[in-house]
């Protein structure tokens, strides 16, 4: 059979690979902290920076939004402080938190091992 020549063919089936957005569909990040071989979430852990008056700071460690620690920033040096503001910094927090901080004082020794010219 003949087309006419302005007849448009349209398809109506999406391509295989198509993905609708939606608020069922779930982000990129429920995909990398979820083990399917073993069926276990990963917590989220999260690290947030304040600034408060007088030019203090703080930051609070979060997992699956509870605060796990809160750092204040007057119980540092300003080397520390620096360190912690910078993305390595923020990075190293996060890896510590994973592991478990503690309390202050082993956070203190271990920024102090990390910030030694050693």
């Amino acid at each position: 059979m003949n087309k006419p020549l302005n007849a448009v063919e349209i398809n109506i089936n999406p391509p295989e690979d198509f993905k609708e957005v939606g608020k069922l569909n779930s982000s990129r990040f429920d995909h990398e902290l979820f083990h399917d071989e073993e069926h276990v979430v990963m917590p989220i852990i999260r690290v947030k920076y304040f600034t408060l008056p007088h030019q203090g700071c703080r930051w609070k460690v979060f997992q699956d939004n509870k605060i796990m620690q809160v750092i204040e920033g007057v119980r540092l040096n300003k080397k520390e402080r620096e360190f912690l503001k910078s993305v390595e910094g923020a990075n190293w927090l996060l890896g510590l938190a994973k592991v478990g901080i503690g309390s202050m004082k082993t956070l203190k020794i271990e920024l102090k091992k990390r910030l030694s010219p050693a």
